[in-house]
């Protein structure tokens, strides 16, 4: 691959100033260990050389909220998962998301793309299936742009419990190697379901970060035409 991305002294510009209600939404999913957060460093890092680049979470202060509520009281004891119903967080999840895309517009409009970390797939992955309210959950959710491109990284269980293991993750320590491997084998059959449709890339994860940044780097070129925009701008 030629590198389109090459540094340069100048400050960035953005890709269509007069176009920024089409925001860039470029999402990386998969279970805990997969590589997302690895992943995601390495395209902001070489992103940020020529566009406006904000990494993001979807929704990340309702969780804040139920580890204050549950898991600090409970010392780490109990988890919030166990105590909160899962329509209810997965209505709260949904209801931020929408409030984050308003409160934040102006700020996004200033980026050519924003990576997220996980999005709504994480919801119904983790979170018990969803029987009651489906079809306003559904409605409510429309709010709620779509992605551009969606990454799902995928990397067999017991690869992603070693990383774990190796950075002493916390979830590691609270589940221990065979609880965790079989949560990661269920969460994994979940995910390559709800992934298991046209517009997911999937990447092997178990490769090289080198040959994965390539992977990634080749798709949004080719899916944001980024060399004609560059050379618009030049």
């Amino acid at each position: 691959m030629q590198p389109f991305l090459t540094k340069r002294t100048g400050p960035s510009r953005s890709l269509d100033r007069e176009a920024s209600n089409n925001r860039r939404i470029i999402v990386f999913e998969g279970i805990d260990g997969a590589g997302k957060s690895t992943m995601l460093a390495e395209i902001e890092a070489a992103l940020s050389r020529r566009f406006n680049v904000l990494k993001e979470r979807l929704a990340p202060i309702m969780v804040d909220v139920f580890k204050d509520l549950v898991d600090e009281p409970a010392n780490e004891k109990g988890k919030y998962q166990d105590v909160i119903p899962g329509e209810f967080r997965h209505a709260s999840y949904i209801i931020e998301s929408i409030v984050q895309f308003k409160l934040l517009d102006e700020t996004y409009r200033k980026y050519d793309f924003l990576l997220f970390d996980r999005w709504l797939h994480t919801n119904e992955a983790y979170l018990p299936e969803i029987i009651n309210y489906r079809e306003w959950f559904a409605t409510v959710g429309e709010y709620i742009p779509l992605p551009d491109l969606v990454f799902y990284c995928r990397v067999d269980p017991a690869v992603a419990v070693e990383r774990l293991r190796q950075r002493e993750d916390w979830v590691y320590l609270k589940l221990g190697e065979e609880r965790l491997r079989s949560y990661l084998s269920w969460l994994q059959e979940r995910y390559d379901s709800l992934m298991d449709h046209d517009g997911v890339i999937i990447l092997d994860c178990e490769k090289s970060i080198a040959e994965l940044r390539e992977q990634v780097l080749e798709t949004i070129e080719e899916k944001f035409s980024l060399r004609a925009a560059e050379q618009a701008l030049a």
